[in-house]
């Protein structure tokens, strides 16, 4: 994910089902995303380099089994839409 980082302006970012990112550390500086989708991110373990952008408005995060916890500044900000669903196998 470090290509990323020369992106400043990336305001919507789709990683799911990308099993190899364990954290988002690449993601620190990308002050204008306002959307990120992690679902399936299976092996994610820590979202809190994103918990610190402010225009940052919607997370997915179903199916990420180790992920550890939702950093407390972003669960508190109003407007921030975290949606955390089990997923079923058929």
């Amino acid at each position: 994910l470090s290509f990323l980082r020369r992106h400043e302006n990336l305001e919507q970012l789709d990683l799911e089902g990308c099993v190899g990112i364990s954290d988002l550390e690449p993601l620190r500086g990308l002050k204008g995303l306002k959307s990120v989708n992690l679902v399936c991110c299976s092996n994610l373990r820590t979202i809190d380099a994103v918990a610190g952008l402010t225009e940052l408005a919607y997370v997915g995060i179903g199916g990420c089994e180790k992920l550890e916890e939702i950093p407390e500044a972003m669960a508190s900000r109003p407007g921030v839409v975290i949606t955390q669903f089990p997923l079923y196998r058929l």
